[in-house]
């Protein structure tokens, strides 16, 4: 079996804590869009995310303005 090392101080490894920070074309690459973004942007009425740092607010708006444009 081959010997497999990860250095795990190479930024490159790992993307921004904050999607916003991220470049389109890296956050595309590895973003998950799921079933509820339809319910965000589908409806008429204001939608509000509430939930812990971290948790993917952002991205969530983020796949959702791209969507809408």
């Amino acid at each position: 079996m081959a010997e497999f090392e990860v250095d795990f101080r190479d930024l490159s490894l790992f993307g921004n804590s904050a999607s916003e920070d991220e470049d389109s074309d890296i956050f595309e690459s590895y973003a998950l869009r799921r079933d509820e973004v339809d319910t965000f942007i589908s409806n008429n009425k204001i939608c509000i995310i509430k939930t812990l740092k971290g948790c993917g607010k952002s991205a969530i708006l983020r796949i959702a303005m791209h969507e809408l444009m």
